[in-house]
């Protein structure tokens, strides 16, 4: 549209496609590398999105954890016991090892089951104290929130959930999302996973996918080190670890020119925004950072949500508080030329 109203566009746009963020993105990595001489002459990395809550707010997110997706797998033929090529009959296992089993005990070391800690050596490190300028910006933050529990305002969690964390007041909760570590089971398969499948089975293998997020101070290939040296050093070297995907942390500056071409629209339209200073996600686009790059992820007006589920949507009309597609296109249109004017 900006080229056929105005003959050309006011500066250089290099797409890249993402189609694998529901898997790990395994392969983003090696994209970026193959193309980073282009890339390290971009100015900035952005991603539109339609993030405007019911009431109109934009959120805008600057800080995302490290990501790391891991596979763990434990088979015969790695452990030198159990069936090595195949599953046979479970009335065996009274002679023969199982190696479903010897995954379930090794995940069980990297975890204390009573304080709910990470039991890998070092793993927290380079966790760094909470500054007091980051404490003030948390209870600005959730002051926001007001008559809201933490399980209503921070993402994903929703309040069909318990936890021990249940008593945490508002800013301790969001600390501890902003700034603590997580080590969590994605999933699990062995033998019998249901209909299609064989009872009465003693596996030939087990993997479980595992993804750890690490927040600000952390190395992602640092930690992924530290849990493959923590399998040897607890009598399970046997245990194939595979990284998916291993991205680090980061969080940009909202003195950026990317972030003021994006405020400087919402203030002069009175458009109300809120900045997270991070959130749990994470995900390839801190690549672009590690670029030396300012990085907006999932911004713009708009009203959608739920992505990646059946229920994913995006109102076309909008309403008097939120962006419909129209709007939204003009916002993308007026942010191309007021990043260009940088």
């Amino acid at each position: 549209a900006i080229i056929d109203l105005e003959g050309r566009l006011p500066l250089n746009i290099m797409f890249l496609a993402e189609t694998e963020e529901n898997v790990g993105s395994p392969n983003y990595g090696l994209f970026v590398e193959q193309y980073q001489d282009r890339l390290r002459r971009a100015q900035g990395a952005f991603c539109p999105g339609a993030v405007q809550a019911e009431d109109g707010q934009v959120k805008l997110t600057l800080g995302y954890k490290g990501l790391i997706n891991l596979r763990f797998t434990a088979a015969g033929e790695l452990w030198g016991k159990g069936p090595q090529k195949k599953a046979i009959h479970a009335s065996a296992h009274s002679l023969i090892e199982s190696p479903t089993w010897r995954l379930i005990e090794a995940l069980a070391t990297m975890r204390d089951p009573v304080t709910g800690k990470i039991a890998v050596k070092d793993f927290y490190a380079d966790e760094e104290p909470i500054t007091e300028e980051e404490k003030k910006e948390v209870r600005d933050f959730v002051a926001r929130f007001e008559g809201q529990q933490w399980k209503e305002f921070l993402p994903n969690i929703g309040l069909d959930v318990k936890s021990a964390n249940d008593d945490l007041d508002n800013v301790s909760a969001t600390l501890k999302y902003f700034y603590s570590p997580s080590f969590n089971i994605n999933g699990l398969a062995s033998g019998y996973t249901g209909p299609g499948t064989e009872v009465f089975r003693l596996p030939n293998e087990a993997w479980a996918l595992c993804d750890v997020r690490v927040p600000r101070g952390y190395s992602a290939q640092k930690t992924i080190e530290r849990i493959k040296s923590h399998l040897a050093q607890t009598g399970y070297p046997d245990i194939k670890v595979e990284v998916i995907a291993a991205y680090e942390p980061y969080q940009s500056k909202l003195n950026s020119g990317l972030c003021r071409s994006l405020t400087s629209i919402f203030d002069e339209n009175k458009i109300p925004w809120l900045a997270w200073p991070y959130v749990g996600g994470g995900g390839p686009w801190s690549l672009f950072a590690e670029l030396g790059l300012p990085v907006m992820f999932d911004v713009g007006l708009g009203h959608g949500g739920n992505a990646g589920g059946i229920d994913e949507f995006l109102v076309v009309n909008g309403s008097d508080k939120y962006a419909g597609i129209i709007e939204s296109q003009l916002f993308f249109v007026e942010f191309v030329h007021r990043f260009a004017s940088q």
